[in-house]
């Protein structure tokens, strides 16, 4: 008979010679009864504490394994319990590249709440769907390409492997401003309009790059400009006459930190005033709206290929680092001049007539 079976029997026991004894309100029996039991029992229950637990025997070493009741180990979060956002911004964190960031910041608000594991394909369409809504094909395929990067991150952290839905590679832009349109442009506009303009056109910089242009950052002895550019480098560049005659407009003591658009204009400008500025003057110098202020670049790339036949002048002009960035700039060819170049390779060219010599 094992120790409970005797305890519930010594128990039962008791409990009938106590019903049979003198009458219950004796003090005396009800001690010497509680005595007995607890004389009887004592022996058994010290036996069962200090008897030590048996866990299960290793088979080989004759060690035992680890009860469930074992003391945990103190371990670190578990990646498969981070958030997304909080993945995403460790990711966009070590990136250089504006895009990656952006990206970051769009999935932290589409689905940041969740967990990787419960990202599905459709939330990733969705995001996708709305970039192609608000955005240009061109910065709607970088984007694209920045989250299939971030998704592929995501999987080290239990999310499911999946890709964005393809975006059509970006047609090459074919609207090149004339000469007729520029004059206009150039004209007659505000002081720090015609700086914007120039800043675009003769020296290719972007619209925050031309922001960013201040007195400190122009160097008058050299006759250049050194500011900070796409991908988070520093660009020195030179500056054209017409340029640096907008930049001694300015006056003789401004600002070294203020932007000489800022300067011109008397007081600052946001980024979207100034595109609201570029605007205006684009539609009272009868442009079509299609123009934007970024085809300047484009426009100053195609006109000096044009003249140069020489790649490395539109791409110094724009600042990039691959000659296929600086391809996808220039428009492609009216039809007249790819009609004017065809007849370079007519059949009589290299088969004369007789009596012809071959040319």
């Amino acid at each position: 008979m094992n120790a409970s079976a005797l305890v519930r029997a010594l128990r039962t026991t008791n409990r009938i010679t106590a019903s049979r004894a003198a009458p219950r309100n004796t003090d005396t029996s009800k001690d010497t009864n509680a005595e007995k039991t607890r004389q009887v029992l004592r022996p058994l229950d010290r036996s069962r504490r200090e008897a030590p637990h048996k866990g299960v025997q290793d088979c080989q070493s004759g060690e035992s394994a680890p009860t469930q009741n074992a003391p945990g180990t103190r371990n670190k979060k578990s990646p498969a319990q981070e958030s997304t956002a909080e993945i995403a911004l460790l990711w966009a964190s070590g990136k250089k590249h504006p895009p990656h960031k952006e990206v970051a910041k769009d999935v932290i608000a589409a689905f940041g709440h969740l967990r990787p594991h419960q990202v599905n394909p459709l939330m990733v369409g969705a995001l996708v769907s709305e970039w192609r809504k608000k955005y240009s094909a061109n910065y709607t395929y970088n984007r694209r390409q920045s989250l299939q990067e971030l998704l592929g991150y995501l999987t080290h952290f239990g999310a499911q492997p999946m890709k964005p839905p393809r975006v059509p590679y970006p047609a090459q832009r074919a609207v090149v401003m004339r000469g007729d349109e520029l004059a206009r442009l150039l004209a007659n506009p505000p002081a720090y309009v015609r700086l914007f303009i120039l800043l675009y056109l003769q020296c290719g910089l972007r619209r925050t790059e031309a922001l960013a242009v201040t007195p400190r950052t122009w160097d008058r002895e050299n006759h250049t400009v050194s500011v900070k550019v796409k991908g988070g480098h520093t660009r020195t560049l030179e500056i054209t006459a017409d340029v640096e005659n907008m930049f001694l407009a300015a006056g003789n003591d401004p600002d070294a930190d203020t932007s000489f658009i800022h300067i011109l204009r008397g007081r600052r400008i946001s980024d979207s005033a100034l595109r609201q500025a570029w605007r205006r003057h684009r539609r009272a110098c009868g442009i079509p709206d299609t123009v934007t202020a970024h085809d300047l670049r484009r426009s100053a790339a195609t006109i000096l290929y044009a003249a140069t036949k020489d790649l490395r002048v539109p791409q110094q002009l724009l600042g990039h680092k691959s000659l296929a960035s600086t391809l996808k700039y220039l428009a492609p060819l009216a039809p007249d001049e790819a009609r004017r170049y065809s007849e370079l390779l007519r059949f009589d060219q290299f088969h004369p007539k007789e009596g012809e010599k071959p040319q």
